[in-house]
């Protein structure tokens, strides 16, 4: 995730980075946020839910922060996916 910014936010980058990881590969999907500082609910929405959907309503996250595994786990309830550490 580092590829595309240390903070992470906003729909229209989510939807620019959802496009990128779901054409260039296939699921299972594993994200993987070393390096990244932050991540917005708007773009874990865009790219994180939307990837798990297509993942069969999980997704595999690898190195996040706290600040990182609050966010998620608020979108994950949102968005009804699980996330698995």
């Amino acid at each position: 995730m580092k590829l595309f910014g240390l903070n992470l936010s906003g729909r229209p980058l989510g939807i620019q980075v959802f496009k990128i990881i779901s054409k260039d590969h296939d699921p299972i999907y594993e994200l993987d946020f070393e390096g990244v500082i932050s991540i917005g609910s708007s773009f874990a929405d865009e790219v994180v839910a939307k990837l798990a959907k297509k993942n069969g309503g999980e997704i595999k996250i690898l190195n996040s922060s706290r600040i990182i595994d609050k966010c998620l786990k608020e979108v994950s309830r949102d968005m009804n996916f699980e996330l698995v550490y």
